[in-house]
């Protein structure tokens, strides 16, 4: 009777079953892996599609400025920039993530491009501004040489030159230092010395100046149109230098001088003044040359001194050691 209740009791009853721990990690995993990937997916999909909206993308291009340099150029340059997207997702077109800085950058190689600007002035137009590098003069190699840059009012050399004749622009040449895009020939304080001194001779004398070397030591050699050159030095100031200049030749001995007839006029020791009128060829100047030359004067040197009128400089002592 007893054992009939007890198999009877033993029926009713629900077998469970036991799940591994593991499994249920697993599944947890898996769990919140779907939840995290669903994320990704609307987060990716808002990228998507939020960052092409019409009203974010940028499709208008607006220039301002320049006057030789077109503005369809600017235009291609920028449109090519904004093509493609970041990590595949963002197009660079959106409004908010535009290659700003890239596209100065590649504008910017264009050549007599200075300044340029680039503004978003709402979801779907950028404006670029910029204005020009304007020639002011040519840095040549050599003299005479076609292989020039062109330099602005600061002396910034800016882009290579095209092959040019006839005097349009003052040739620059640097002794002991070669030319380069994106750097200053020289100061701008000695620029304005030197363009100084040239409009003052060409203005008084009728003397045509079509190129001008500098040398390390600081001196400055003028040459001359039809033959021959002044040496002076930048430490002087133009109108000091173009004074004793124009007393010599107004005295009686060299009121004759002419381009053409002379090789050089040294002006580099204050009232000391030296004349070679030797024409066997237009006199060189290279970066050796010193202030000792003074000293030993050739045979076809004179040393004038100028009238006691004139103001000039205290001269330079002969031995004095040059800048280098």
């Amino acid at each position: 009777m007893f054992k009939k209740t007890s198999a009877v009791r033993n029926k009713g009853k629900i077998k469970r079953r036991v799940i591994d721990p593991s499994k249920i990690m697993l599944l947890k995993q898996l769990g919140i892996g779907a939840a995290i990937f669903s994320l990704l997916g609307l987060i990716v999909a808002g990228l998507w599609y939020g960052t092409r909206v019409n009203f974010l993308t940028i499709s208008d291009i607006t220039v301002v400025g320049g006057e030789t340099i077109p503005h369809e150029v600017v235009k291609k340059i920028t449109t090519e920039t904004l093509q493609g997207t970041y990590i595949g997702i963002i197009p660079r077109q959106f409004a908010w993530s535009y290659p700003h800085e890239e596209i100065i950058k590649n504008i910017s190689q264009i050549p007599r491009m200075k300044d340029p600007q680039v503004q978003r002035e709402n979801g779907r137009t950028l404006t670029i501004t910029f204005s020009e590098y304007e020639p002011y003069a040519l840095w040549c190699a050599e003299r005479g040489s076609e292989d020039c840059l062109f330099v602005d009012k600061t002396g910034y050399a800016f882009g290579a030159a095209p092959k040019l004749s006839g005097g349009a622009f003052l040739r620059y040449r640097t002794l002991g230092r070669d030319m380069q895009i994106g750097t200053v020939m020289a100061e701008r304080r000695d620029i304005d010395t030197m363009e100084q001194f040239v409009k003052l001779v060409e203005d008084n004398l009728q003397f045509s100046i079509t190129q001008i070397e500098t040398d390390t030591a600081g001196d400055v050699f003028y040459i001359l149109a039809g033959g021959g050159e002044f040496k002076a030095t930048l430490r002087d100031d133009a109108e000091t230098v173009f004074d004793n200049l124009r007393a010599i030749l107004a005295s009686e001995e060299f009121k004759d001088v002419k381009p053409g007839n002379f090789q050089y006029i040294d002006l580099r020791f204050g009232n000391k003044i030296f004349v070679n009128e030797e024409v066997g060829g237009v006199g060189s100047s290279t970066a050796t040359t010193t202030a000792t030359d003074a000293e030993s004067p050739n045979s076809n040197e004179q040393e004038i001194q100028p009238p006691a009128e004139t103001p000039v400089l205290p001269s330079r002592p002969p031995e004095e050691e040059l800048p280098v």
